[in-house]
């Protein structure tokens, strides 16, 4: 089977959801780079890779390749474009298979909002929630963020930029306290070595951008929340990512000021959509608010 036809299904896929969740057509420049991504990952015959055929297209698959992630150097990550009927349980467990370990070796599943039927199902099989995909319109966000701003409790409180060599300790301990006081967190049920490794990876490759996109927020010289807001000016969507306010400064409404900052820098640098990460109840429910809407949903089995 040639890699075109496969190549072929992953475009039109994703041309069909950015349609439905945007509104609007794919650029082609995003699907060059979509192609781009998942040609080498079908070249690499040590990676999993099952389809099915039908009147001379693809009609399912599942891709897996191994990826670290969670602390565990064994994590499986696949893009799976599943159809309705399919046996989604037994496509995990061949893509499993294909890599030998004592035991199930953790994988990452993506669903589609197409394919949310199979969320149930996969749960059902012990996986959990990781994240989802929230995708929204910088305008949008930014509306919101500025009705609320003057209801916002700001007493005592700066904003600044942060510098990885000087604030990473602080920052890490930040994002241990909130993880552990909500259960909705992604990373609360994960080793804080774990946690700490991802954040620290993503912290730094953060701040490499430019200009740098985490902004901290502090009382007095103490760390109290942060925000990771990006807009690279060779991406097309903006990134909002990781949001911490410590448990004592919640309920002031300040999420809404560190998104407005984020969201700001991402409007003046002429970006028009974002996306980001999330499993917390308060983030989720703020979504809504913001009409940001769920792109995808990522499940995880295996990691605690």
């Amino acid at each position: 089977m040639s890699a075109k036809l496969i190549l072929d299904f992953v475009a039109a896929t994703a041309r069909d959801h950015h349609r439905a969740i945007r509104g609007e057509a794919m650029p082609p420049a995003r699907e060059r780079q979509l192609r781009a991504a998942v040609r080498p990952l079908l070249a690499d015959r040590r990676n999993y890779c099952r389809y099915t055929v039908a009147n001379g297209a693809v009609s399912d698959l599942m891709i897996t390749w191994p990826v670290p992630m969670c602390g565990r150097k064994d994590a499986l990550d696949s893009i799976s474009l599943f159809a309705p009927g399919a046996d989604v349980v037994r496509e995990v467990a061949a893509a499993r298979a294909h890599f030998p370990a004592k035991t199930p070796r953790p994988i990452f599943v993506s669903l589609l909002p197409s394919q949310l039927a199979f969320r149930r199902t996969l749960e059902r099989q012990g996986f959990e929630l990781d994240s989802c995909v929230l995708v929204g319109k910088v305008a949008d966000g930014l509306r919101h963020a500025r009705k609320r701003l003057k209801s916002v409790d700001r007493s005592g409180l700066t904003l600044s930029r942060m510098d990885l060599k000087k604030d990473l300790a602080a920052v890490l301990r930040l994002e241990k306290i909130c993880h552990a006081a909500e259960p909705s967190s992604r990373a609360h049920g994960l080793p804080h070595a774990a946690v700490r490794e991802d954040m620290t990876f993503y912290l730094t490759r953060a701040c490499a951008d430019a200009p740098n996109p985490v902004l901290l927020m502090r009382h007095g010289k103490t760390l109290v929340g942060l925000v990771v807001g990006s807009a690279p000016p060779k991406r097309a969507d903006g990134l909002l990512g990781a949001i911490a306010i410590h448990p004592d400064f919640q309920g002031r409404g300040l999420a809404h000021w560190l998104y407005h900052e984020a969201l700001a820098a991402m409007d003046a640098a002429g970006v028009r959509w974002y996306r980001g990460y999330s499993s917390t109840d308060a983030v989720l429910g703020l979504a809504k608010a913001m009409r940001r809407q769920v792109g995808e949903v990522l499940l995880r089995d295996g990691f605690t």
